[in-house]
């Protein structure tokens, strides 16, 4: 979101150049949404499993 942003901002700054269209790919942004959380989630299975395997200490 903050690449987006600063994306915006360059496009106006630079509008004067020649710069003048500013498009942001939604199907590309909406998969990073989507695609992100999961990618954490499934990272965090495998050592969460070797985790829940271990002995609890008990004193």
């Amino acid at each position: 979101m903050l690449g987006t942003a600063f994306g915006w901002v360059t496009t106006r700054i630079l509008a004067d150049q020649g710069m003048s269209a500013f498009r942001v790919p939604a199907g590309q942004l909406a998969a990073a949404v989507v695609l992100a959380p999961l990618a954490g989630v499934l990272a965090a299975v495998l050592p969460a499993r070797g985790a829940a395997r271990l002995a609890s200490y008990a004193p």
